[in-house]
């Protein structure tokens, strides 16, 4: 076998390792690979926004219903709703209760937005998003919820968890970190 062909298999063995063991740790550690969950498609299928409420959310972890063109005034979403809806979160299984020191501050939701909509169907709906309070050191859960409004209470289709780290590098988030960490090594290998 030549020497540039055993080269190329070698340099993309150690690429497919590295690059797997990226993706399955980001899979631990961050809740997702390369790019974090999406909702159902159903957000795609919305009539009209009926009430908003955001409590200190910045723009940067605002997924989900960027695509809907939000009307700036909106009526806040009913106090009930939204107690029934962070109820609901805290029962949640996914509902990460953090780990010492950081139990106190971990059930805190600082961020969240509650958003309630029609869908082209008639049926009604609310999304919710809540960042909490440190769960690890630099280490956030966000919760994206998805309800139906059809019956006497909320009931949830669908809830997402994902981590996020924060600690000074904004905006480089940490699945972009590992997936440079193989390219880094290799760097460092070659040197």
């Amino acid at each position: 076998m030549r020497f540039s062909t055993l080269l190329i298999l070698s340099l993309s063995a150690f690429l497919t390792v590295t690059c797997g063991t990226s993706f399955a740790l980001s899979k631990w550690y961050w809740g997702y690979a390369v790019v974090p969950p999406s909702l159902p498609d159903d957000l795609g299928r919305v009539l009209s926004v009926e009430s908003l409420t955001r409590e200190r959310f910045a723009p940067v972890v605002l997924r989900g219903l960027g695509e809907l063109g939000l009307p700036e005034a909106l009526p806040a979403v009913d106090p009930i709703l939204q107690a029934a809806i962070e109820k609901e979160l805290r029962a949640s299984p996914l509902f990460d209760r953090g780990e010492p020191p950081y139990l106190e501050s971990s059930q805190t939701l600082p961020q969240r937005m509650i958003a309630t909509f029609t869908m082209t169907t008639g049926a009604r709906r609310a999304y919710a998003t809540f960042v909490a309070g440190p769960v690890a050191n630099d280490h956030y859960a966000q919760h994206e919820l998805l309800f139906t409004l059809d019956g006497p209470r909320p009931r949830l289709l669908h809830h997402e968890r994902f981590y996020f780290d924060f600690a000074g590098i904004e905006g480089f988030e940490g699945p972009l970190i590992v997936l440079m960490a193989p390219f880094v090594i290799a760097d460092f290998l070659r040197n």
